[in-house]
């Protein structure tokens, strides 16, 4: 449900205290304080890490082309257990496949034509959720291995990278790290400049928008 609120058309909504799994029940348990909760606010729960890199690769997309907010998202694929969508004009889009099996489904493949993604043949992506390379076939169809009910969101490994190289250009991202999937989870996370206190306003308008 997550991915497809932040994924989808609109403003996504996130209930306070939905990335820490309060429940909210009846009064006052419903205006529980985030950090008197069990663990306190714990940035570094499953749930938690799902919010910001969904949010962080949707601010991606936002900064490479203003029009993925105006973009319909359109769902490419559905059937009685699965749902693919895709939003983003080519070249920024972003292709999410969601199920409802949940935590004991089964594994399976989907395959997804290039005429429904807008991807081309032996294009490089990354799933960002498991930070994992995936690449079309020569046809540019994207094979999308599904199990125990997660979503999956692909996109582009090239734009991710420039992104890479823009924060480490602006000092903010460790030099010893790869130019590769190590430093994506960087970017998807955006610590780095989230516990910088010493950038300069230039710096934040010459790299890309982080909002966590």
């Amino acid at each position: 449900m997550l991915a497809y609120t932040l994924l989808a058309d609109g403003v996504p909504i996130v209930y306070y205290g939905q990335e820490q799994r309060f429940n909210g029940a009846s009064d006052p348990t419903n205006r529980e304080a985030l950090w008197l909760g069990e663990g306190g606010f714990d940035t570094s729960s499953p749930l938690y890490k799902l919010v910001s890199q969904l949010n962080q690769i949707r601010n991606q997309a936002i900064f490479d082309n203003e029009e993925y907010l105006t973009y319909n998202n359109w769902a490419i694929y559905s059937d009685t257990s699965t749902i693919a969508m895709r939003k983003g004009e080519a070249g920024s889009q972003i292709v999410t496949v969601l199920s409802n099996l949940g935590a004991n489904g089964a594994s399976y493949t989907l395959s997804l034509p290039a005429t429904d993604t807008g991807f081309t043949a032996n294009e490089a992506l990354v799933e960002v959720l498991s930070c994992s390379q995936v690449t079309t076939d020569g046809s540019g169809n994207l094979a999308v291995v599904m199990g125990y009910g997660l979503p999956k969101v692909c996109s582009f490994t090239a734009k991710l990278e420039s992104h890479v190289t823009n924060y480490r250009s602006a000092g903010l991202l460790p030099d010893g790290e790869s130019q590769g999937l190590r430093c994506l989870q960087y970017v998807m996370s955006c610590r780095q400049l989230r516990w910088r206190t010493d950038i300069s306003e230039e710096e934040v308008y010459s790299s890309p928008r982080v909002i966590e």
